[in-house]
């Protein structure tokens, strides 16, 4: 204020006092015009590093550090939600917000979650627990009910898993902690795959074990321990049906 002779001047412009009773001593506090304006530059600041900082900090986390890119997806989405918290402390206590003067509006906001958002609120929850637990992770394959595909994005109410036509299904957090979730991919990425095959009556039954087996062995993806099978499962109408 002393380079800044406006600061000063803005400073002098009282918005509103507060008077706050701690104890037996009452407090006085104020806000000008320039809390106001530093609260404004200071909420757009955090707004900026919530959108910005997690990406910086992931880059500098794949290149110092062993973690993967889940465990990396996970530690800067609670680093987002860190910042949102500070952001709104810090911006009220320059507006000379008080929890003894906010609180009513807390309480109302608590009855109005309970009654309207409390989906919401579930939701938001059931994202902590899946950050937390990790029990999916940006990049694993599973199935949760009728769809299956790999998990894209794990945000605070939903999360988005693409299946194998590409399209993005969102999924409610809740989800994932009360039903039933497949993680192909949890610790293990190794997965058996049963492909069903008829052949016609008149097929050489040997040749079509051996002739399945060498498709099998010939495929990269394949393991060879376990080894491969091939089963004669029953007589179909109109075909033998191997597996």
């Amino acid at each position: 204020s002393d380079i800044l002779p406006a600061l000063a001047w803005l400073d002098g412009i009282t918005l509103w006092a507060r008077t706050i009773e701690i104890g037996e001593s009452e407090i006085v506090t104020t806000a000008s015009l320039l809390d106001l304006l530093l609260a404004g530059v200071l909420a757009a600041l955090f707004l900026s590093a919530v959108r910005n900082l997690p990406g910086l900090v992931e880059i500098l986390l794949s290149r110092s550090t062993q973690m993967d890119a889940p465990g990396r997806y996970t530690f800067t989405m609670l680093l987002r939600y860190l910042l949102a918290v500070v952001a709104v402390i810090v911006v009220f206590s320059l507006l000379g917000l008080r929890w003894s003067e906010i609180q009513w509006l807390v309480a109302a906001l608590t009855v109005g979650l309970g009654l309207g958002l409390q989906e919401v609120v579930a939701n938001f929850v059931a994202g902590l627990i899946v950050l937390l637990e990790r029990p999916i992770r940006v990049g694993d394959t599973i199935t949760i009910g009728e769809y299956s595909g790999t998990v894209s994005k794990i945000r605070g109410r939903a999360t988005t898993i693409i299946d194998w036509d590409n399209r993005e299904i969102v999924v409610p957090n809740k989800t994932f902690i009360t039903d039933r979730l497949i993680n192909w991919t949890l610790s293990d990425t190794t997965t058996r795959l049963v492909i069903p095959v008829g052949v016609s009556y008149t097929s050489d039954v040997d040749l079509v074990r051996k002739t399945l087996l060498e498709v099998a062995h010939e495929d990269p993806h394949v393991l060879e321990d376990p080894e491969s099978v091939v089963y004669l499962l029953q007589f179909g109408d109109s075909a033998l049906k191997f597996e």
